[in-house]
């Protein structure tokens, strides 16, 4: 995952992050994990449900958009840590690239003012 901020006026600011295969390839395993606990499959216990079975019962569409989901907010919350910014809100979340390979998107901060 990479990352970069850019500090705006006003205590705002503006980061940018990129996933890459191998992290998009471990957000759609955990979207998996957690789809198998909460779908029934007659056959299968809970938690139970292999991959492929799952794509059947529910569809790709569905796993690809609950990924993204927690990609997105997985990675803000890890990119958030790794900048070390507080944040009062966020803001104009925009995804630039939605592909197999890479995600990216961008989102706007207001941080915390620094009190001098």
């Amino acid at each position: 995952m990479l990352t970069k901020t850019k500090e705006l006026k006003n205590s705002e600011a503006e980061l940018w992050v990129e996933l890459n295969e191998e992290d998009l390839k471990h957000y759609l395993k955990k979207t998996g994990d957690k789809l198998s606990e909460v779908v029934k499959v007659d056959g299968f216990r809970s938690g139970k449900i292999p991959f492929d079975v799952l794509r059947k019962n529910i569809g790709d569409q569905k796993i690809l958009e609950e990924a993204l989901e927690f990609a997105v907010t997985d990675s803000l919350a890890n990119a958030l840590r790794k900048e070390k910014l507080e944040i009062i809100n966020s803001s104009d979340l925009k995804i630039t690239e939605n592909t197999p390979m890479s995600v990216k998107y961008s989102i706007k901060l207001l941080l915390f003012p620094e009190v001098k």
